[in-house]
């Protein structure tokens, strides 16, 4: 199963959390900067994989088929691996291959900021400690880990786990 929601940024906390396994500290996130793949081309990915490439022009598309006769004749025997035309070849098919690369366009995925979504930590437990409900117990707030269902809509506390799970599934 993919989660279209990949990490873009953290933002941390300025102050340090003594820890009782490790003596340097943590600083947990204050904000989490989230990016959601919209997938619209139906693959797990569609923001890796959104570069837009340039259209050859004529004389491009004219050297690409030079640089491709170059390629049958100077990347084989008798040339290839070490004659002084082979290694000439080597240097215009990286700087052809550096050129074709220059010319798309590309935002990275992490700059997408038109899918960025926001997770603000304080706010998220404030929000869990006072005004979310037990599905078992109904009653108010979370001193500990609450546990969830797979659709993100049902939580209890885990001390109410054991009768959360003798109910039947609606």
């Amino acid at each position: 199963m993919f989660d279209p929601m990949t990490v873009a940024f953290e933002i941390k906390s300025p102050f340090k959390r003594r820890s009782k396994l490790f003596n340097e500290g943590y600083r947990p996130p204050v904000l989490t900067i989230w990016h959601k793949d919209p997938c619209k081309d139906g693959s797990d990915s569609s923001c890796l994989h959104h570069c837009e490439r340039t259209p050859a022009t004529d004389a491009e598309k004219a050297i690409g088929e030079v640089m491709y006769d170059g390629e049958t004749m100077f990347d084989n025997r008798p040339h290839y691996p070490g004659s002084a035309e082979h290694k000439w070849f080597q240097r215009l098919k990286g700087a052809w291959r550096e050129h074709r690369r220059r010319k798309t366009w590309c935002i990275p995925w992490r700059w997408h900021f038109w899918h960025w979504r926001f997770q603000f930590h304080p706010w998220q437990q404030l929000k869990r400690r006072w005004w979310d409900k037990c599905c078992v117990c109904g009653k108010r707030g979370f001193s500990g880990s609450a546990i969830g269902n797979w659709d993100g809509n049902r939580i209890w506390h885990s001390t109410c786990d054991k009768e959360f799970q003798k109910q039947p599934n609606p």
